[in-house]
């Protein structure tokens, strides 16, 4: 039981050492987090800031910013978000990408009077069971159509059932139609490009802006998963360099005369999570930052958990500089209860009655040393040492000598006719012929059994 206690003292103690030197942090969210860093440019197209997220502050009041790049460390494209309605000021520092001219167009086809295959078929199936109707029995008329060509051609098999089964093929023809992409007209047998952002993907995607709020649509680029364009609004979520989560917010005021630059970082402490919010108010015509400000509350950042899905954050009581951080107590005793409290508790004890002891040796009256002569012994030395001053007894002391002889032994047996008689003396040869290597194990003996005796000494 003592041993079993002790082990799980030392099992706890190990485990409270690793969660202090290796702190678990909490997991924000099940859905991956891409590194995001926010790139702010003013109107000339300089770079103001290469990462807004750690910058901002009442600082940046009365400094411009006309648009924004939201860079994340993995493959997707970067987003760029421009904070004003003037286009050709945008497209100077968002430019687009070179205009090729042309661009392939894609190839559609209608059938029956222009319509999809799909109408085409459901007529045929619907004026199946019209036919089955006019007569007896009903029809049951069922199938499924399919394509070749691209499209060029389609079959439809259509399968009757009722009074009987029968089943036949309806052949669709094509009609090819030339359809170009947006941003760009047809010409001919040509798609010529009138708007290269909108016609030509080239890995950036830009956000248009207008008087109303933001839309994903106007560039050839898929939005990433890491932002969402809903209702007028820019969201993005992700985590800081510091591996926070972080939430991105832009939207347009009302009446379009103003922008807000929203960013949310959650960081943890001892005691809480807690959320910095930065707020910048943009003009919309000059991209001059009008206001800033920062406030960190209670709460924490839910990043978005798929496509589709809108960030959000959580806040709570204002939190003020060294707020919720409590401070550390040491405890004064950390022998609180079983085995350890027993010990030290015994130990207090005897080191109080050590204190005492000696405390009371303090107020003690002094005592003087009594006047005791030095004993002698007469005439010891004249007994027992010479005139060298060395014991004579032990001069004269040898190990005494020792001689003996290897005992032998004569065997005489008779028993009816048989009759033995011998002499047993081969082990004496031996033990003369291996007498110095036995007496060299037994000296390693001896000293390996003394190294013994005085280890538990």
């Amino acid at each position: 039981m003592m041993q079993t206690k002790r082990l799980r003292a030392l099992v706890l103690s190990l485990w409270f050492a690793l969660s202090v030197v290796v702190p678990v942090k909490r997991a924000n969210a099940a859905f991956p987090l891409v590194a995001l860093a926010v790139a702010a440019y003013n109107s000339a197209g300089a770079l103001v800031t290469a990462d807004l997220l750690a910058a901002g502050g009442t600082a940046m009041i009365g400094g411009t910013i006309a648009a924004l790049a939201i860079t994340p460390n993995n493959a997707e494209a970067p987003m760029r978000v421009p904070l004003l309605s003037d286009k050709p000021t945008i497209d100077a520092v968002m430019p687009p990408p070179a205009n090729p001219g042309t661009v392939p167009s894609s190839t559609s086809y209608t059938y029956c009077g222009g319509n999809p295959v799909s109408v085409c078929f459901q007529n045929d199936l619907e004026s199946c069971n019209r036919n089955g109707a006019s007569g007896s029995p009903q029809y049951n008329c069922t199938g499924s159509v399919s394509c070749s060509g691209g499209g060029a051609n389609c079959t439809g098999s259509i399968n009757m059932a009722g009074g009987f089964t029968y089943s036949y093929t309806v052949g669709y023809s094509g009609t090819p139609t030339q359809t170009c992409p947006a941003g760009s007209v047809s010409s001919g047998s040509q798609c010529v490009v009138t708007n290269p952002r909108e016609a030509v993907p080239d890995n950036k995607k830009d956000i248009q802006r207008s008087a109303g709020g933001f839309t994903a649509a106007g560039d050839a680029d898929p939005l990433p998963s890491y932002a969402q364009v809903q209702n007028g609004v820019v969201y993005a979520s992700g985590k800081n360099s510091s591996g926070n989560p972080v939430m991105i917010e832009y939207s347009v005021s009302a009446d379009g005369s103003k922008t807000y630059v929203r960013h949310y970082v959650q960081s943890e402490d001892s005691a809480q999570s807690t959320v910095k919010a930065q707020t910048l108010v943009v003009d919309n015509a000059t991209g001059t930052i009008q206001s800033a400000s920062a406030a960190t509350t209670a709460g924490a950042v839910t990043p978005a958990t798929g496509a589709g899905s809108i960030p959000s954050v959580a806040t709570g009581a204002a939190v003020t500089a060294g707020a919720g951080s409590q401070p550390i107590v040491f405890p004064t005793d950390y022998a609180r209860a079983g085995e350890a409290a027993l010990a030290a508790s015994s130990i207090t004890a005897k080191l109080d009655t050590v204190k005492t002891s000696v405390e009371s040796l303090k107020e003690a009256p002094a005592v003087e040393n009594p006047d005791i002569g030095i004993p002698t012994l007469s005439g010891a030395q004249d007994t027992f040492y010479g005139n060298d001053n060395k014991i004579i007894g032990l001069l004269g002391w040898h190990v005494p000598g020792f001689t003996g002889i290897c005992p032998t032994a004569d065997i005489n047996f008779d028993w009816k006719e048989f009759s033995y008689h011998g002499r047993f003396e081969s082990h004496c040869a031996y033990a003369d012929q291996f007498r110095a290597t036995a007496a060299t194990i037994f000296d390693a003996l001896w000293v390996i059994v003394a190294f013994f005796i005085v280890l538990g000494a």
